[in-house]
């Protein structure tokens, strides 16, 4: 029985096919998984920072807990450790999702939307840079202003325990419903002074922001627009600035002329 003869032409359409699957991946599928791979590094960094931040609170609590307590010194070894990842999970957990968040805003963007983003947060930090450290100070305070309230009532509330606690002659009810009103008082204040921070006038309402027009410049920045239809959106522009002016005026003397009024009324 003769031996088979081997077909050149089979072999090498096998190995011409070899490389065609290896090489199936596109650039965008590489992109894609390195994107991936940075995400998850960042997210996974952020989730230690968080779960280190929640393990040195936990030290201090602790170690409180264990002096002021003597149930708490009691607890098994798996009851405190219990305590220890209530602080650790949560704190690793919002790392985790705000950094995964952060990574998303600055990479889901690209092109003409990507420039647009880049342009505005160069206008930011030049703004920023440009302000006083008051200014600074009343700018933060408008873009934090849940936060500073919410961490003012915990704050508050921690402070206002630890100073009723104590009162020997109040129950452990009646502790927690004073540290709560001292708790509301403080938060009150700070929630007027974060108000006044951010700008709020005398009828609730906060400053304007102005018109976004950031869409006319993407759409000059893209470069696919004929020139009758560039000289339209440059007359737009135009118009809307003009538009935009005429009511910062019309505010301006509004207010002035309320302010005439309160002082003849005085």
């Amino acid at each position: 029985m003769p031996a088979p003869v081997a077909n050149p032409e089979s072999e090498t359409r096998y190995l011409d096919s070899r490389p065609a699957s290896i090489l199936s991946r596109t650039s965008a599928d590489i992109q894609a998984g390195r994107q991936q791979d940075a995400y998850m590094k960042e997210v996974v960094t952020e989730a230690v920072k968080g779960a280190l931040v929640g393990a040195a609170a936990f030290v201090p609590a602790n170690w409180a807990l264990k002096r002021r307590f003597p149930y708490y010194r009691n607890l098994p070894l798996q009851g405190k450790a219990f305590l220890g990842l209530l602080f650790v999970v949560p704190c690793g957990t919002v790392f985790a999702e705000k950094a995964g968040e952060h990574f998303i805003a600055r990479n889901q963007w690209q092109g003409a939307g990507k420039d647009e983003l880049d342009k505005e947060a160069r206008l930011a930090e030049q703004r920023w840079q440009g302000l006083s450290t008051t200014d600074k100070l009343k700018d933060w305070a408008a873009r934090h202003q849940y936060s500073i309230i919410g961490g003012s009532w915990v704050a508050s509330m921690a402070l206002a325990f630890g100073i009723v606690a104590r009162d020997r002659y109040q129950t452990f009810p009646q502790k927690i419903v004073q540290a709560r009103m001292w708790a509301q008082g403080l938060t009150v204040a700070v929630l007027v002074a974060s108000a006044v921070a951010a700008g709020v006038n005398a009828k609730g309402e906060k400053p304007k922001k102005p018109v976004d027009h950031s869409w006319q410049d993407m759409l000059d920045m893209n470069g696919s627009l004929t020139k009758a239809e560039r000289i339209q959106l440059h007359a737009a522009r135009k118009a809307g600035e003009k538009m935009q002016k005429e009511e910062q005026k019309e505010e301006h003397e509004h207010a002035s002329s309320a302010s005439s009024d309160k002082a003849h009324a005085v």
